[in-house]
C-alpha cells in the first residue's frame, strides 16, 4: 500500500521522488532547499540537513516502521511515530512522494500542457525580469559590462553558421552570453534558428523536438512548422514527445537573447533538447552515435529541401567541479585554473570540428568535469559543414555556492 493522506499507516512504503536540493542557510542554520526539478509542484520546502539522511532512505523498500528504527538508531533517541507521519505528510502535500495522488497531479499538469499552442515564458520572473522593458535593459547591461562584448555593430556582415552560448543562470554569465550574440547581430542573421539545448531531467528518447511556439516576455518565436512535419515524416514519429520542454531553461535563455536581438527581423524556431549523459553518446552499442546520425541527416535534408537559412545554436555550460557536484571540496583557486586550462584542450577539438578527438577527450576522462550538453555539441559538430571556422569569443566561471563549487562557460561562433 502506497503513503496518501488518505491512508497513512505505518506498512505504507514510502518513495521519495526525484528532487532537487540545495544546500542553503537559513538564519545562520545550515538547511537544504528541496524543489521540484519538473515544475508540477511549486511548492519549495526548508529542511533541515539532519533529515536528509532519512530523506535518503525513503526508497520505497522500507515500511514507516522501518524509517522509524533507523532514525532512532542513527539519533540515539525514540524518534516518535507521529514526527516522521508529519514530515511524510509535509512532502506528500508538496508533491514530493512518488505516489497516485502525484501521478494524478502530474497527469493534469501533461493534458493542460498538451492542449496549449504554445509553451509559456516559464522562467520569465524566476531567471530574469518579465517586464520586456526591464528584461531589455537587463540585457543592456550584460552586452555593457566590463566582461561584455558590447553592443553589435550592425554595419559588420558576417556568415554565422553556430554559436555556442552558455545555459547558466543570466545573473551569473550574461556578459560572457553577450558575446555570442554580438556576433550573431553582426552577422546576416537567418530565417531559422534550431536551438539545442540540455534536457537536465533526462528525455524518454535521445531528443526532443518541441511542437509549439515559445512565449517570451519579448515576444513569440514561432516554430517552423514546415520544418517539424519535415522532420516529423523523415523520423517516423521518433522524438517527437516535448512535455521535457515545459520547464527546460536551456532554450528559453537562448530566445531571450534572439528576441532582443531581433526585434523586428521575422524567424522561426527547431527546439531540441538533447539527452543529458555523455554516456549515452559513447554507450557500447552507439546508441546514441546512431540517433545523433539520424537527426543530423534529417535535419540537413530538410532544411536543404526548404531552403532555409539556418543558423544553429548550442545553450551549453561545460566543466561542473565541486562539492554541490560531488567532488570533495573546498574548491582552491589553482584546480579552478586546471579546469579552466583543461576547458581550452576542448576548445581545440570544437573549433575545428574535430567530432572524434573531442568525445574521445571527454570519454577517456570519464567526463569528470560533468559537460553540461556534451550531446548538443556532438550533434552540433555532425551538423556544420566541415568548412565552418571556429573562435572562441570568451570564456569564464561562476562560483555557485560557499564551498567553491563553480561552473564554467563559454562563446564560441562559427563562420564560413
Amino acid at each position: 500500500m502506497e503513503w496518501s493522506r488518505e491512508t497513512p499507516n505505518v506498512q505504507a512504503r514510502p518513495r521519495l521522488r526525484a528532487v532537487d536540493f540545495v544546500p542553503w542557510t537559513d538564519n545562520g542554520k545550515p538547511v537544504i532547499l528541496a524543489r521540484d526539478p519538473l515544475g508540477i509542484t511549486e511548492r519549495v520546502l526548508v529542511i533541515p540537513r539532519e533529515l536528509l539522511f532519512l530523506l535518503s532512505r525513503m526508497d520505497g523498500s522500507r515500511t514507516v516502521l522501518d524509517l522509524q528504527a533507523e532514525i532512532s538508531k542513527l539519533e540515539g533517541r525514540i524518534v516518535f511515530r507521529e514526527e516522521l507521519e508529519r514530515l511524510l505528510l509535509t512532502l506528500d502535500e508538496a508533491g514530493f512522494l512518488e505516489n497516485d495522488a502525484f501521478r494524478a497531479r502530474v497527469k493534469a499538469v501533461e493534458e493542460e500542457f498538451r492542449r496549449s499552442s504554445t509553451r509559456s515564458a516559464y522562467h520569465a520572473g524566476r531567471s530574469y525580469p518579465e517586464n520586456p522593458v526591464e528584461l531589455q535593459a537587463w540585457l543592456d547591461d550584460f552586452y555593457r559590462h566590463p566582461q561584455g562584448a558590447g553592443r553589435p555593430n550592425p554595419s559588420d556582415k558576417r556568415r554565422v553558421r553556430a554559436l555556442v552560448a552558455p545555459h547558466i543562470d543570466f545573473r551569473l554569465g550574461g556578459p560572457v552570453y553577450s558575446h555570442a550574440y554580438r556576433a550573431l547581430g553582426e552577422s546576416s542573421g537567418a530565417d531559422l534558428f534550431v536551438i539545442f539545448g540540455t534536457g537536465h531531467q533526462g528525455l524518454p528518447d535521445f531528443f526532443s523536438i518541441a511542437s509549439k511556439d515559445f512565449e517570451t516576455p519579448l515576444g513569440t518565436a514561432q516554430l517552423d512548422r514546415a520544418v517539424y512535419e519535415g522532420l516529423r515524416n523523415r523520423l517516423g514519429g521518433r522524438f517527437q514527445e516535448d512535455f521535457s520542454h515545459r520547464t527546460e531553461h536551456s532554450i528559453e535563455f537562448q530566445l531571450i537573447w534572439l528576441l532582443d536581438l531581433f526585434p523586428s527581423r521575422p524567424f522561426k524556431i527547431l527546439p531540441i533538447l538533447c539527452s543529458f549523459s555523455h554516456l549515452e553518446v559513447v554507450s557500447p552499442d552507439q546508441a546514441g552515435l546512431a540517433a545523433v546520425r539520424l537527426l543530423a541527416e534529417a535535419l540537413q535534408q530538410t532544411v536543404g529541401e526548404l531552403g532555409r537559412h539556418v543558423v544553429y545554436v548550442a545553450g551549453v555550460d561545460f566543466s561542473h567541479v565541486g562539492p554541490r557536484y560531488g567532488d570533495p571540496g573546498p574548491t582552491a583557486q589553482s584546480l579552478i585554473q586546471q579546469v579552466l586550462a583543461e576547458d581550452l584542450r576542448l576548445f581545440d577539438a570544437l573549433l575545428t570540428l574535430d567530432g572524434d578527438e573531442f568525445i574521445r577527450l571527454v570519454d577517456r576522462a570519464g567526463d569528470r568535469r560533468r559537460i553540461c550538453g556534451f550531446p548538443a555539441l556532438v550533434a552540433l559538430l555532425q551538423i556544420l559543414p566541415r568548412d565552418a571556422r571556429g573562435r572562441l569569443l570568451a570564456h569564464s566561471y561562476a562560483k555557485m555556492d560557499e564551498e567553491g563549487s563553480f561552473v564554467t562557460f563559454a562563446s564560441i561562433v562559427f563562420e564560413e
